[in-house]
C-alpha cells in the first residue's frame, strides 16, 4: 500500500499528459478503501479512469480490488476487478476542447438560474437517485 500516493496529492495533479487513461465500458462501484463494502460513488460506463495501485501488470500477487482516478473530477476510490470491462482511451486536445468552452460559456447564465431556483427549493436527498436537470 505504501508504493501510491496520498490521493489528496492526486487530486491536486494536474499533468496527466503522460498517464494511460481506460474508458469504462460498464457502471460499476467505487468504494472507500481495498477490503471494506463502503460505497463511495457509482461511476457510470464511458466515464474515463487511470489505475493508480497496484501495478496489476507487474505484480505476481492476486488483487481483487484497485486504486483508480476519475479523469473529469479526480475523484480516487477503489473498484473490484471482478466484472470490470475497460478500454484505452486516447486524450487528444482538440478543436472540439475550444468549441466545448464556447458552449459552455454559452450555458452558464441558464446554469447560475437554475442553481438559484433550487435555492429556493426544500430538497430530500435519496441515496442514489439523481434527476438530470433541465436547461
Amino acid at each position: 500500500m505504501e508504493n501510491y500516493k496520498d490521493p489528496i496529492s492526486l487530486f491536486k495533479q494536474t499533468n496527466f499528459s503522460k498517464t494511460i487513461w481506460w474508458k469504462l465500458k460498464v457502471n460499476i462501484s467505487g468504494y472507500q478503501n481495498e477490503k471494506e463494502n463502503k460505497l463511495v460513488t457509482e461511476i457510470c460506463k464511458n466515464r474515463i479512469l487511470r489505475l493508480i495501485y497496484p501495478d496489476i501488470h507487474q505484480s505476481t500477487h492476486k488483487f481483487s480490488r484497485i486504486l483508480v482516478q476519475l479523469y473529469e473530477d479526480g475523484y480516487v476510490c477503489w473498484i473490484n476487478l471482478d466484472g470490470l470491462i475497460i478500454e484505452k482511451c486516447e486524450l487528444k486536445k482538440t478543436e472540439n476542447l475550444r468549441n466545448e468552452h464556447f458552449f459552455i460559456k454559452d450555458k452558464v447564465p441558464l446554469i447560475i438560474k437554475w442553481i438559484q431556483k433550487q435555492s429556493e427549493l426544500t430538497n430530500e436527498y435519496l441515496w442514489g437517485r439523481y434527476i438530470r436537470p433541465q436547461f
